[in-house]
């Protein structure tokens, strides 16, 4: 039986939103820089693109022949790298893709199998090396962090791929959402400083069973047990507890706000707290809620079989910005709000029964994963339905979207859209979703396919022009 915490783990789920301004190592090269058909270390570069398949009266995830990657070698190099939709390059590796990330070093870091990959903008394999199952990079200022949960191992990574400073951990590291990762152990909470070593470490006296944390304003929110009651504790970003709210038997935190009051659920009410613990606001909820924060507070769903599912906006001073049945039913296995994109956007899974793959706390596969506009004012509307399949989204610089989805196995559809919504292009890759959509510092999309829901070679990394570039 899953702990409430786990559950909402599996049901709120962040989407990374990778942009940033002003040119980096890794810009799109001049025209005649890159190679087709280059092999590298560790993978095989094949430079692709033709003009995707586009235009309003294509919807995403009609039938429709799609060219082989293959076929689509001869458009012109600048082409590809200046229009939105043109496919820049294809990298063949060795294992199923499961994270991309813009890394410090330069490139990407692509999380392959048990190892980790560094590849350029251009689509080159520069260097590789074992990371271990279940690993994770995080960055701290100029560095990238590799946590290694198999080997019980935190390291600083170098350019070329070997280890700075490296340390014993065998214990948790969360961040993925943070602005750094934080070490959680027993009841203890630490930053990790330049030189690996603790920058702060906070004891939490006589707490037990910490989970967590929630990002708000200058630092993160966590929460505890002390004897039979809960406790919410808000951690500065310079290691300082700022306060211990004591929460009422069963109540768990399901949120934060920006200035770090929890948002607590108890069974039968969802309520705001303030320093004081006392309810800011609070309202009959039910059953445990998703939920997501946005700029205005917080974005709530919730669904049964036996009755639609509720979207609704809630004010950090409790009044309801609106509220709106969807035409779909079912439990949830994947939410999350992409802020900045189309006003906001949601991704929402339907899961119908406890044989489906999103039955699992970490599926993210069908029966539906749906992606929904959430309008300033509503009324809500769907974008995309997959009958089956997988789903992500990232934010396209300055309000556009890139969604990545696939309703079989044997191919994924990257829809780009602009900010009111509007299909700009939709570019066909082979195989299904096993990573992305990534959003690079240039507005290039990174996404990673393999083939079959089993996910088996070969295991592909795309990237696409997101933007138009003169």
């Amino acid at each position: 039986m899953p702990r409430p915490t786990d559950l909402i783990a599996a049901a709120a789920i962040a989407f990374s939103i990778g942009f940033s301004i002003g040119a980096c190592r890794g810009d799109p090269p001049e025209a005649g820089r890159a190679r087709a058909d280059e092999a590298q270390a560790g993978g095989r570069t094949v430079a692709a693109a033709e003009e995707p398949r586009s235009g309003p009266n294509r919807k995403a995830g009609e039938e429709a022949a799609a060219p082989s990657v293959e076929s689509l070698l001869s458009a012109p190099l600048q082409a590809r790298w200046a229009s939105p939709g043109g496919l820049r390059w294809r990298l063949v590796l060795d294992a199923p893709i499961t994270s991309i990330r813009w890394s410090v070093l330069g490139g990407l870091v692509v999380s392959v199998g048990e190892n980790i990959q560094n590849v350029t903008s251009h689509g080159v394999a520069r260097w590789s090396r074992v990371a271990g199952a279940g690993h994770r990079v995080y960055r701290i200022a100029d560095q990238e962090i590799l946590w290694s949960p198999e080997f019980g191992k935190l390291a600083a990574l170098l350019a070329k791929g070997g280890e700075g400073w490296t340390r014993q951990w065998s214990a948790e590291v969360v961040g993925e959402d943070l602005r750094e990762p934080l070490l959680v152990d027993a009841a203890t909470v630490a930053a990790i400083g330049a030189d690996g070593s603790d920058r702060w470490r906070v004891a939490l006296e006589g707490l037990r069973r910490i989970s967590g944390p929630f990002r708000c304003g200058d630092g993160v929110l966590f929460q505890g047990s002390r004897g039979l009651k809960g406790v919410a504790v808000t951690i500065s970003a310079r290691g300082t507890v700022i306060r211990e709210i004591e929460l009422e038997r069963g109540a768990l935190v399901v949120g934060a706000s920006l200035g770090c009051d929890p948002l607590v659920w108890n069974g039968a009410e969802l309520g705001l707290l303030d320093a004081r613990g006392l309810h800011r606001w609070r309202r009959e909820y039910g059953s445990l809620p998703a939920v997501a924060r946005d700029e205005q507070g917080f974005v709530l769903a919730n669904g049964a079989p036996e009755r639609p599912i509720r979207v609704e906006a809630i004010s950090v001073d409790g009044r309801v910005r609106w509220s709106e049945e969807l035409p779909l039913s079912g439990r949830f296995s994947r939410f999350g709000v992409v802020e900045g994109a189309l006003d906001g956007a949601l991704v929402t899974g339907i899961c119908l029964n406890v044989e489906s793959a999103c039955s699992k706390l970490d599926g993210d596969r069908g029966p539906y994963n749906t992606v929904v506009r959430l309008g300033a004012g509503g009324p809500l509307g769907v974008l995309e339905r997959q009958a089956q399949g997988h789903v992500g989204m990232a934010r396209l610089d300055p309000s556009g979207l890139a969604i990545a989805s696939s309703s079989g196995e044997g191919s994924t559809e990257v829809t780009l859209r602009d900010g009111g919504g509007a299909i700009r292009t939709i570019v066909t890759l082979p195989g299904r979703l096993s990573a992305g959509p990534f959003v690079g510092p240039n507005d290039e999309v990174y996404v990673a396919t393999c083939e079959t829901w089993g996910c088996r070679a070969p295991y592909a990394l795309f990237a696409i022009t997101g933007q138009e570039n003169p």
